[in-house]
This record gives C-alpha cells, structure tokens and sequence, in this order.
C-alpha cells in the first residue's frame, strides 16, 4: 500500500462522514435514505481496505464472526423498534 492510496482513503472517509454530519454551510440535512446508503458505502471501503485485508484472516475467527453476527442482529433489531416508535409517534 503506497502512500498516494492511503491519501485517496483518508480523503473517501473524510467526504463520506462529512456527508453523514450536518454542516454549518447552510446545507440541508441528508435524507434517511441517503445517509443509510452513506453509511454502506463508508463500511464497504473499509472493509476492502489493503490494511483491513491483511488483519482479517488473524481476527476472523468463528467467535468473533459469531460476536458481531450478534451484535448485527441485536442492532437491527433496535432500530426496527426505534423506527416503529417513530413512526408510531408520528400517527398521534
């Protein structure tokens, strides 16, 4: 990995999360859709990242792919549950 792709990483995240928080530029807030598709984008750079590739077989291991399986699900979850008290919020 060479330093220019490093760059061009760093400069991909910076945009991404500059996309996900409000700015004091005057722009309007991103859409809920936007943001989720914002968000995928950041996680699969990061997941093809040289850096990442090269530590994933080490911290791959079933305990840890059944920790975050976990975690994925329990987050999931909460946010079905957040969304339908919003939207459930939202019909009063």
């Amino acid at each position: 990995m060479g330093p220019s792709s490093f760059v061009g990483y760093r400069l991909a995240v910076r945009r991404a999360v500059a996309d996900i928080v409000q700015t004091n530029l005057g722009r309007p807030r991103m859409s809920i859709l936007r943001t989720a598709i914002t968000a995928a984008t950041l996680a699969r750079r990061v997941a093809m990242h040289p850096a990442v590739l090269a530590v994933a077989p080490m911290i791959l291991n079933p305990k840890v792919q059944a920790a975050a399986r976990d975690a994925t699900l329990t987050g999931a979850y909460k946010a079905g549950q957040l969304a339908r008290k919003i939207l459930n919020s939202t019909k009063r």
